[in-house]
């Protein structure tokens, strides 16, 4: 199941906004749209969107470019009627996710944001896993030290209960059991509980 998601549609042609619109409301998402690059771009700079659906041929390139610099982590997708090789290659290195053509099948484009939403989240899923680490890492730290940061804080912050902190941590007990072991022998002061 894709999750819910914020989406952004731009596109000057009302019946295909309004089916685009249909499509993810439908599916669970919150939708608003615009009918020109002057609307949307403001719809883009309001709404915190997850993906940006933009009909290429209001702005050309420069409406991608508007909506990267307003909203550099949302997923941008393209559809155009006037679609060339050329000009899909040079949408998807000025940072779209992907290009689609017009008339647009609405089961395609359901399939490429699905993938765009799924993408986005993994993505941000690592960039939360990175900040966590580098709130527990100092420095030049080791990796040994963050894993002995991480587990005697997890073990301290459950009480001392190694089976709760290997749930946390996703490892055994035992291996916690080991490392607190190697940390108390490494450490005159005895890290971690007894």
């Amino acid at each position: 199941m894709t999750p819910r998601a914020r989406i952004v549609v731009i596109d000057d042609d009302a019946k295909a906004a309004a089916a685009i619109e249909t499509l993810f409301r439908e599916g669970g998402h919150d939708v608003a749209c615009a009918h020109d690059a002057t609307a949307g771009l403001g719809l883009v700079e309001k709404v915190d969107a997850d993906i940006v659906v933009a009909d290429l041929g209001i702005d050309g390139l420069e409406l991608l470019n508007q909506i990267r610099k307003a909203r550099p982590r949302a997923m941008v997708i393209l559809t155009t009627a006037s679609g060339t090789v050329k000009r899909a290659v040079r949408a998807l290195k000025s940072g779209a996710e992907d290009y689609l053509t017009k008339p647009l099948d609405l089961e395609e484009l359901g399939v490429v944001v699905g993938r765009a939403i799924e993408k986005k989240r993994q993505i941000e899923e690592g960039r939360a896993a990175r900040d966590a680490a580098a709130r527990v890492a100092v420095p030049g730290s080791s990796l040994a030290a963050i894993e002995k940061e991480a587990i005697l804080r997890t073990v301290a912050s459950v009480g001392g209960s190694t089976s709760r902190a290997a749930k946390i941590l996703g490892i055994s007990p035992r291996k916690i059991q080991y490392k607190l072991k190697e940390y108390r022998a490494g450490d005159p002061k005895k890290d971690g509980p007894s």
